[in-house]
This record gives structure tokens, C-alpha cells and sequence, in this order.
């Protein structure tokens, strides 16, 4: 037990103590001050036709709970989806494979901690949560129960999801990065376009493992039963609006159904047997690259070994160094380097994206094509700055 324990403990410090970790943070908490909006405010962040919820304890608890739920997957999940390939890249990996840990301990462990990474952002953005019920909920009656619930039920069982899913796409896709990149973004993209859009349904409550569609639906009915009977979620994000046309309700919660908080079980259940399944695949380090090599028998003769006496070395025979300070050098060493790294079927990818653009239309052009192409330079650019240290010729 203590060595599960201390692989959780030494993967969360070294992960809470990086400048990512730190910047996800800080980008974490500030998205968390603009999930409420202040009154007056030229934007809202979550309206049922052209409503929005008072600034009271339910209204703050649901809105935060629910944005974390879907921004922290998304930013999330790029900072933790390296955890395998750090104890690689640190050779701790090979001591944790001579151990008695078994492949599906040491996954799950990963697991918890990257959903201890993830839980820490959760609880100070919480935290930032509760500043704004007192800074902006003018005086109303604080219960801590209807801010706590949505992040246990809907938040919680999103970011295990989340953990779950990084330590899964490392398994099966650690080799290429880019496809893990590109991969959860479509798939981020694909569950979003699910959930928030169309009419509420069982299926599409049972089926989000965002958990926001049930705390949706549950504030559509609000406004319909109270309000307006034709209101529904315009859209769950950062929306630019005018002051006129958005109107306050009263919100104060909503009653969780029995379904939900199964179906809530049943997502942190499908991760966990995922990683079981996932184990079965794992490689446990045993990542050697065979090289095939042809041993060729020498003979040497007479005439090969004076053939092979090392000459003296006539240093006024060599060239003269000619000194130069220009940069054209440096460039074109840098640009054989950008086109020569990573495998040579991607550059076919990324022709193909840019022959794409031409002909698909300009709006699937710019909402899906681009962004592919944009995402594939990211691992050959991300190293411009740094590679010089990394290979120790700085």
C-alpha cells in the first residue's frame, strides 16, 4: 500500500510544482471569476432564453460547477496526459516494472493522481466560487448544500472521466502525441455539440459525461414552468449581450434524479474497467527497439591493416576556418530540423490538409481543417526555444 501511496504522492508534487501546473491555475481561476458575471455586466455565461439567475448560492454553485465541468476537460486534460511518458522519459518507469506493482495498480494509480491534480484546481476554483456568492449575491441566504451538489455530482465524476481518459489515450496512442492532441479535441467537440445543443432527452442525460445536460434541463424547467413555457439554454459560454435584453429569476436549485446520480456512477465505473481492459495492452516499459543488423566478417590482410593505420593528421593541410556572424546558417539549420522531425507520413497529413483548404468550403475550412493543421505544428513547434538546452549544446 505504501508504494501506491508513494507513486500518487511523487506523480502529484512533481506535477503541482511544474510552471504548467501553475499557469493552468491561474487560467482556472480568472475563467472562475467570469463564470458569474457582475450585474450589469455586457456578457452572460449561461441564459435560458433571456434569462439569467440571480447571483445567489445555488445560482453560483450550479453556473461554476458546470463551466469548471466543461473547461477544466478541455485544458485539463493537455496537462495531465503525460504521466506515463514522464516516468519513461525519467527511467522511474523501469524500477516501477521490476517491482510487484501490477499493470492495472499502476495505472489506476496514475489515475488518482492525475484526478488529484485535477481536484485541486476544482477545489480553489470552489473556493472562488464561494468569494463571489458573498461579493455578488447582495445579501441573500447562503446554503452551502446547493453549492456543494453540482460539483459532487456533476463535477467530480467528469474530471475522474477526464484522469481516466488522459491515462487511456497514453496506453494506446503513446507513441503519437499529436493523435492524443487531435483526437480529444474532436472528441471534446463531438460530446459538447451533443449535450448543448438539440432538446433534453434520457438518453443524452445518461449518455454526458459532462453531467451538465440534467443541471441544464433542470433550469430550462424553471424558467418554462415560471416564465416563459418557450425558453431554453441559448448556450452554455461566453456570449456577448446587451443589458436590455436579459432578465433575472429566481433559481434555487434543482432535484436530482435517481437516474442521474447512477448514471454519474456509471461513468466513474466505465472508466475504471477501461483502465482494467486498458492494462491487459499496457507495454510495462518493455519498449526496446529491436535493430536488425548485419554483422560483416572482416578479414583482414596485409595490405587492409596498412590501409587502415590512422595517418598523422597535417594540420596545414586543412582547410582554413573562415568566421561568420550572419544568421542564414542558424535559419536554414532550423528549418532542416522543423521539416526533418517526426515521422515523414505526417508531412503527407499535413499536404493533404493544406490541398483540402482550397476546395472543402470556407466554413468547415476554418472550423475543422484549420484547426487540424494548426494542432499538427504544435509537437514541431514547441521546441523552438528550448532544444538547445534539452540536447545540452547551449
Amino acid at each position: 500500500m505504501n508504494n501506491y501511496k508513494s507513486i500518487i504522492k511523487g506523480d502529484y508534487q512533481q506535477r503541482t510544482r511544474s510552471y504548467a501546473f501553475l499557469i493552468i491555475l491561474a487560467i482556472s481561476l480568472y475563467l472562475a471569476y467570469t463564470f458569474v458575471p457582475a450585474p450589469g455586466a455586457n456578457y452572460t455565461t449561461v441564459k435560458i432564453g433571456k434569462y439569467v439567475g440571480l447571483n445567489n448560492t445555488a445560482w453560483v454553485g450550479y453556473v461554476t460547477a458546470m463551466m469548471t465541468s466543461i473547461f477544466l476537460s478541455l485544458i485539463g486534460f493537455y496537462l495531465i496526459n503525460n504521466t506515463i511518458k514522464k516516468d519513461r522519459d525519467t527511467e522511474v518507469g523501469m524500477i516501477i516494472a521490476t517491482t510487484q506493482v501490477s499493470n492495472f495498480k499502476y495505472l489506476f494509480t496514475k489515475v488518482l493522481s492525475n484526478f488529484m491534480v485535477l481536484l485541486t484546481i476544482t477545489g480553489l476554483v470552489s473556493i472562488m466560487g464561494l468569494i463571489l456568492v458573498f461579493v455578488r449575491s447582495n445579501g441573500a441566504a447562503f446554503n452551502m448544500v446547493q453549492f456543494l451538489l453540482p460539483y459532487l455530482l456533476t463535477t467530480l465524476p467528469c474530471i475522474f472521466f477526464i484522469a481516466s481518459l488522459a491515462v487511456l489515450a497514453e496506453v494506446f496512442f503513446g507513441k503519437w502525441p499529436m493523435l492524443q492532441y487531435i483526437g480529444f479535441f474532436f472528441l471534446f467537440g463531438i460530446i459538447t455539440a451533443n449535450v448543448l445543443q438539440g432538446a433534453s432527452s434520457t438518453s443524452k442525460i445518461v449518455m454526458d459525461p459532462f453531467g451538465v445536460k440534467m443541471v441544464m434541463t433542470g433550469m430550462e424547467n424553471v424558467v418554462r414552468h415560471q416564465y416563459d413555457a418557450t425558453a431554453r439554454v441559448g448556450g452554455v459560454g461566453f456570449n456577448v449581450t446587451s443589458n436590455q435584453e436579459v432578465k433575472n429569476f429566481l433559481f434555487e436549485g434543482i432535484s436530482w434524479s435517481t437516474l442521474y446520480i447512477i448514471s454519474r456512477l456509471m461513468w466513474i465505473g466505465i472508466s475504471i474497467l477501461a483502465i482494467f481492459i486498458s492494462s491487459k495492452f499496457f507495454h510495462r516499459f518493455d519498449v526496446k527497439e529491436k535493430i536488425k543488423s548485419r554483422k560483416k566478417k572482416i578479414i583482414l590482410t596485409e595490405s587492409n591493416k596498412e590501409r587502415n593505420v590512422l595517418q598523422e593528421i597535417k594540420l596545414s593541410e586543412l582547410p582554413s576556418i573562415k568566421t561568420d556572424y550572419g544568421i542564414l546558417p542558424f535559419i536554414k539549420t532550423e528549418l532542416l530540423m522543423l521539416f526533418r522531425k517526426g515521422p515523414k507520413w505526417l508531412w503527407l497529413v499535413n499536404i493533404g490538409c493544406m490541398i483540402a483548404m482550397l476546395f472543402v468550403p470556407i466554413k468547415i475550412a476554418h472550423q475543422f481543417v484549420l484547426p487540424v493543421l494548426w494542432f499538427l505544428q504544435v509537437g514541431r513547434w514547441s521546441d523552438l526555444a528550448t532544444k538547445e538546452k534539452t540536447n545540452r549544446i547551449h
